[in-house]
């Protein structure tokens, strides 16, 4: 098969929301006459006010034994609306459409999401959907597969805020921006500020690369 076209986004503005769909056409090399099309993504963004949605229940079966805490409500008192906004805009939701009260069926936690949405200024924005056709094929990779790679990759979160807040003291900066204090950040991750520290250990994944 080969890649005959791609077809640049299409908006479509509604009311209620703004869809985004990427369309691919993949020829059959073989079926010359014949050319179908294959939808690889959908895009949605809804206002979070009218966001309605519940858990797919293979999720809830696969986090049926996992408990976490959000914090209260004045967690985010720190955080300005731009803040908010930024952070939102950086989340993508991975959503089935369901037949049921909710119309969306949420294929992953996203505790970030879920500590946002209580913001008083976050109902004002948008959140971005990724719309999957076949939940069952997509939870088990973003669930299990996922997560198995984002610990090959990651780094401890704190001892990461501690060499971030390090370079950008010790590194002279052609930007002029302001860096939250290191009491802010540890007020937001709940813990003691002397707990963001530099850590000995570098995770060797660090060291790989990606020859393209």
């Amino acid at each position: 098969m080969s890649i005959d076209t791609y077809n640049k986004p299409q908006d479509v503005d509604t009311k209620a929301s703004k869809y985004t769909i990427y369309s691919i056409y993949i020829s059959d090399l073989t079926k010359t006459a014949t050319t179908r099309s294959v939808l690889i993504a959908a895009i949605k963004q809804v206002r979070l006010s009218q966001f309605r949605y519940d858990y797919h229940p293979l999720t809830k079966l696969l986090l049926r034994r996992e408990r976490f805490e959000l914090g209260s409500h004045d967690t985010l008192t720190p955080l300005h609306d731009e803040q908010i906004a930024t952070l939102l805009d950086a989340l993508i939701l991975p959503v089935s459409l369901s037949g049921q009260t909710d119309p969306y069926q949420l294929l992953m936690p996203v505790p970030l999401f879920e500590l946002i949405k209580c913001h008083p200024y976050a109902q004002h924005l948008n959140v971005t959907l990724r719309l999957y056709d076949d939940p069952l094929q997509a939870i088990p990779t973003l669930m299990l597969t996922g997560p198995a790679l984002h610990h090959r990759v990651k780094t401890t979160t704190l001892s990461q805020l501690a060499q971030r807040l390090a370079a950008a003291k010790t590194t002279p900066s052609p930007f002029n921006v302001t860096y939250p204090k290191k009491s802010t950040l540890a007020k937001l991750a709940n813990v003691n500020p002397s707990a963001i520290r530099i850590t000995t250990t570098t995770p060797a994944s660090h060291k790989e690369s990606c020859d393209v």
